[in-house]
């Protein structure tokens, strides 16, 4: 869940897919002439090397969510929208792991939002 919420455009490219084309610094496909480029041979995706990574982790140990923790997320996210839970126990503990893992994302935005204020604000300070 967080790394939907953190890093949707992570969590929207299939590891197959990136272990075989080549995709830019904003996750989407790197493409020459409409088409997508290939990974070149020997050449490993993000998550083949330790000091790059992904948020996704690897194919093999993979933090994307599963199958059935998706539909339970787009479940809440639909009870959400129209303000309407069914009453039900399972429902109700997802919702607050849901919730949990929103709070740490909305905590990780402020404090990089404050970060790049303080940066900001340094810099402009020096400019005088």
């Amino acid at each position: 869940m967080i790394l939907l919420e953190r890093w949707p455009e992570v969590a929207a490219v299939d590891c197959l897919v990136c272990q075989k084309i080549q995709h830019d610094d904003n996750w989407r496909p790197i493409m020459q002439a409409g088409q997508p480029v290939p990974r070149p041979s020997g050449i490993k995706p993000p998550c083949g090397y330790p000091h790059i990574g992904c948020p996704k982790g690897t194919p093999e140990q993979s933090r994307a969510l599963t199958t059935e923790n998706m539909q339970a997320y787009r479940f809440h996210k639909e009870c959400e929208a129209v303000q309407q839970w069914p009453e039900d126990a399972i429902v109700r503990r997802n919702a607050a792991v849901i919730r949990s893992a929103e709070s740490v994302v909305r905590r990780w935005r402020e404090q990089e939002t404050a970060a790049l204020l303080k940066a900001f604000l340094g810099v402009t300070a020096n400019v005088r």
